[in-house]
């Protein structure tokens, strides 16, 4: 092996070889898995925070009076 390259994100190594040959070592399915997981973060943080927003607006709602 002569040389590697790599990247950060999306993940990315490729091994140079002495003949010539190059070859990729991070399988096809990881960047599409790690964008799927992004997005996921995304959307379940944003419908948290709709949540939390709704359940505090409805308990100030039901405060009683002393």
């Amino acid at each position: 092996m002569n040389a590697r390259d790599g990247a950060g994100f999306p993940p990315s190594i490729t091994c140079h070889w002495s003949s010539g040959h190059s070859t990729e070592e991070v399988s096809f399915w990881a960047p599409p898995l790690l964008y799927a997981g992004v997005a996921c973060l995304a959307v379940c943080s944003a419908l948290l925070l709709v949540n939390r927003h709704k359940y505090r607006k409805a308990s100030r709602d039901f405060e009683f009076d002393a």
